[in-house]
Parts: C-alpha cells; sequence; structure tokens
C-alpha cells in the first residue's frame, strides 16, 4: 500500500498555491529597512485580523531588526490582543537569496 502522507514538496506546492493568490501585506524598499506605507500595512492587517486572543503574529528577518520593531509596534498598537509568538532570523537558503533587509511577517487566527 502505498504512502498517503504528503511529501515535503507536495506541502510545499499545496502551500504554494494557496498563497499564491494573497497579495502582500508591505512591500519593503532593498536598501531600506523603512516600509512603504505603514498606514497601508496597518489597514490591511486589521482588514485581515480581529483583535483577541487567538492572534499568533511570527517575524523573520535578515539583518532587519529595526523593521522588526516597527512591525511589532504596529501590530501591538493596531491588535493590542495580539501575541508575537516568534521573532526569528531567516534561514541562511531564504536569507542569502532574499538578502539583508528581508522582513518576513505572517500571522494565525484562531476563531
Amino acid at each position: 500500500e502505498p504512502d498517503q502522507r504528503l511529501t515535503c514538496l507536495d506541502q510545499v506546492a499545496v502551500a504554494d498555491q494557496h498563497l499564491r493568490h494573497r497579495p502582500p501585506v508591505a512591500a519593503l524598499h532593498r536598501t531600506s529597512v523603512a516600509f512603504d506605507d505603514d498606514e497601508e500595512f496597518r489597514k490591511r492587517f486589521e482588514e485581515a485580523t480581529t483583535d483577541g486572543p487567538g492572534l499568533a503574529v511570527g517575524i523573520a528577518h535578515a539583518e532587519a531588526a529595526e523593521a522588526v520593531e516597527q512591525l511589532r509596534a504596529i501590530v501591538l498598537a493596531s491588535r493590542p490582543q495580539a501575541e508575537i509568538k516568534l521573532v526569528t532570523s531567516l534561514g541562511a537558503v531564504v536569507g542569502t537569496h532574499a538578502g539583508p533587509g528581508t522582513v518576513g511577517f505572517f500571522w494565525f487566527q484562531d476563531r
């Protein structure tokens, strides 16, 4: 009987298919860690989430500590009950390809 579990590559393909149709919440300048538009990021984050104890946020970055603090401030001002569960540096593979200043932002909302 063949193994019915998804392989790692299958899981990436499924995630990519799901996420491909979602626009990014914000874009960062390659030469700067400042957001193009803090207000636009805040607005889109608030539209996509609700404030409550079930909102968990994660931030990954490549030498972008200033952007992490900027995100943290926006998140906590917009959604005071959100819990920032993870702040970490990007791994070597993603960090090498994306370069310094790259920030990944994600959240999970229990509803």
